[in-house]
């Protein structure tokens, strides 16, 4: 069921406001008439409006009284396909799960290279589709055109339209809805010259030159050439048996108890980063100096009453015995005193690596977090079930491919293509193609103690298989966001119910396989700094505006001093944002709503002007004459109102526009006012309208 607004509510307050990567949206207001209460009902949250061949979905309804007395609605309504891609998103798995292994070991260090870092692109088609389930969806909703730059920006938590906003002018694009796509495109695509010229007080009624400096900066600090170093400790295990037996780094290294601290905070379940490693260091230095075996020198309380400090963190026996877990009770091993540091709650905010601390809080735990798994050796013959697992282990890292290939080799596809691919090679049938066919076919469901090799999970409504690798393992094909992948039963993300073919446990049940967590593991610890490292000052901006800090700028691939500051100076925006609005009066040559004809000298819609039309713009008033390119159309329509007023919106960005921000620093310069005129003025966002001419020919006068 369709109604008509109104040609009379139209006339008086239909406003369209349809900006590149923005907002795209029409509002207007409607009176409640007997004649039309229909529409005026009509008119709700989330129900369609038609205008021009596009819909929109209303997001405000104000209803108010106007100076008549009568009941109005206030209607805002979005571009329908911007109101569904607020329901697209790309989030990560908040999951993960670590496995360590066990045992008395031996560690060994070794320290490679120092590299440089090599920045990975992506294009702006491998990103989009992150975002979207299939490949099929994905072209349903977006169309792209134009050659665009690859760029390092990555897939991030949030919705599509999010990210876009945030990231596509790295790629080189700008967006807008029309039908039921969004339409991508380079500028070049975009871009298409309009023979009309704009000028002020001809056809033009006012131009406005607005300028931000909320986003100025010019000064940073400038990171260039990033260096990695990777420092890998190997432990080979000795045993399974020893309680207090741990993997990875435990003592001093060569990184002054780096490895060890990360190490010890994993195990513990917190999370830390460098800033946090550097903070403990910093608290070693002043506490031992490194010293794991050291007792405290300096007379007080406690070495009065035989409970000196001792040890990495200068824990006192009744302390350090309150906060140590099992198996890590020796006061003079600094792993043990890191793990007991790690077992205080927010141990990194009671320490500030500058001054002594004390411990305090209820303790975390009694033994280790995060328990390690009893290391496995594998079996001297390979059986079955290890043929098995090292088969589907191929797959590790084919990508995944929606509908994917089955049953005819190693290569990408999706969750039941890869089970059925490893159940075809072993010559086993299954129920067929899909997850419901895998799980329809089954022998029978088992419970999660019996999961051994070859046995298939099914979770997310029966949407998704995962192939066991043994009780503990399991390999997928998850996603278009992540290649096939092997993890961790315990804690998977979906609640799993497994299913057995008795075909494929007949093979394996006389020897089940070892995931090989093995008798060595190893860690890593890297290590970063940069080549350069100064400060980009633009003195020309200081001078004008005063030290505006910005964030720093890490240059990571960029291992040229010159390169760097040249690039410092394009990445740092040390001039206001300006943009030149130009309002018209357009008229319409045609028929109107209401069935009369209009004719007029001068119809911007009649020749085509719209988003991306380049025209030339004279306003001498500012210093104006060049062409620009409109990003912003907003206002009424003159099929509604005879005399619409429309304002262009041209985008700094443009080249043209340049000269303008020198223009109003001069004028700005001029200025020899008093200074809460100036302030004044500054703090409504720099607004010069041709409105304004008395008042600033005022100003420069003086």
């Amino acid at each position: 069921m369709e109604e008509r607004v109104p040609y009379e509510d139209l006339h008086d307050s239909f406003s369209r406001d349809f900006e590149l990567g923005g907002t795209w949206n029409v509002s207007f207001t409607i009176v409640y008439r007997e004649s039309n209460k229909t529409v005026f009902n009509m008119a709700k949250e989330k129900a369609f409006v038609g205008y021009n061949g596009e819909w929109y979905v209303i997001q405000q309804v104000n209803p108010e009284i106007n100076d008549e007395g009568k009941l109005t609605n206030k209607i805002t309504a979005n571009h329908q396909i911007l109101d569904q891609l607020k329901s697209i998103r790309y989030d990560t798995d908040p999951e993960t799960t670590t496995v360590t292994t066990s045992g008395s070991a031996t560690t060994t260090e070794n320290s490679n290279e120092p590299k440089k870092t090599e920045v990975e692109t992506h294009t702006l088609d491998e990103m989009l589709s992150l975002f979207f389930s299939s490949k099929e969806e994905y072209q349903k909703y977006i169309e792209l055109d134009g050659n665009f730059k690859k760029s390092d920006a990555k897939a991030s938590d949030g919705t599509v339209l999010d990210w876009l906003n945030q990231n596509l002018s790295s790629y080189g694009g700008v967006f807008w809805p029309q039908g039921n796509k969004l339409i991508i495109k380079t500028w070049d695509k975009l871009k298409h010259t309009v023979d009309v010229d704009f000028r002020y007080m001809y056809n033009t009624t006012e131009s406005k030159i607005n300028a931000d400096v909320n986003s100025l900066v010019n000064v940073r600090k400038v990171y260039a050439g990033k260096w990695e170093q990777t420092i890998t400790t190997t432990t080979e295990s000795i045993d399974s048996s020893g309680s207090g037996s741990v993997s990875g780094a435990t003592g001093q290294g060569n990184d002054f108890w780096a490895s060890a601290i990360r190490n010890a905070a994993n195990l513990m379940d917190v999370a830390i980063d460098d800033n946090g490693v550097a903070l403990v260091q910093a608290q070693i230095r002043l506490e031992s100096g490194g010293n794991e075996t050291i007792t405290q020198q300096i007379w007080d309380i406690n070495m009065a009453n035989g409970n000196s400090a001792q040890g990495l963190l200068q824990f006192i026996p009744s302390t350090f015995n309150a906060y140590a877990v099992e198996g890590h009770k020796n006061i003079k091993s600094g792993f043990d005193q890191l793990l007991a540091a790690f077992n205080i709650p927010d141990f990194l905010s009671q320490i500030s690596g500058r001054s002594g601390w004390s411990p305090h809080g209820t303790k975390r735990s009694n033994t280790i977090i995060r328990q390690q798994t009893t290391s496995t050796t594998a079996t001297q013959t390979k059986s079955k079930a290890q043929e098995v697992i090292d088969y589907a282990r191929q797959f590790l890292g084919k990508p995944y491919v929606w509908g994917g290939p089955s049953g005819d080799g190693i290569h990408g596809t999706d969750c039941s293509g890869l089970c059925n691919s490893i159940y075809a090679h072993f010559g086993i049938k299954t129920g067929g193609r899909t997850t419901w066919a895998l799980k329809s076919g089954a022998s029978r469901t088992i419970g999660r103690s019996e999961v051994t090799t070859g046995d298939l999970g099914l979770c997310n409504n029966d949407e998704h298989v995962v192939f066991a690798l043994d009780n503990s393992k399991l390999i997928q094909e998850s996603n278009f966001n992540e290649p096939c992948n092997e993890r961790a039963i315990a804690g998977y993300y979906y609640p799993i119910t497994w299913v057995r073919y008795d075909d494929m446990y007949n093979l394996v049940k006389d020897g089940t396989g070892s995931i090989g967590t093995g008798t060595t593991s190893s860690s890593t610890t890297t290590k970063t700094w940069y080549e350069y490292k100064f400060t980009y000052r633009d003195e020309e901006s200081i001078k004008k505006y005063g030290e505006q800090l910005g964030a720093p700028l890490k240059l990571d691939a960029v291992y040229d001093l010159n390169e760097a500051k040249a690039e410092a100076k394009a990445e740092t925006e040390s001039e206001p944002t300006v943009s030149l609005d130009l309002t018209t009066i357009t008229r319409f040559n045609g028929s109107r709503q209401d069935g009369t004809n209009l004719v007029d000298d001068f119809t911007v819609n009649q020749i085509g002007l719209d988003l991306g039309a380049v025209v030339h713009a004279t306003v001498k008033e500012q210093n104006v004459d060049s062409d620009v390119t409109v990003v912003k159309i907003s206002g009424n329509d003159a099929c509604f109102n005879d005399n619409a007023e429309i304002t262009y919106t041209f985008n700094s960005a443009n080249s043209a526009l340049h000269n303008i921000n020198e223009s109003l620093y001069l004028d700005i310069r001029s200025l020899n006012v008093k200074q809460r005129s100036i302030t004044d003025w500054l703090d409504n966002d720099m607004t010069i309208s041709t409105h304004q001419a008395d008042w600033i020919d005022n100003i420069l006068r003086h």
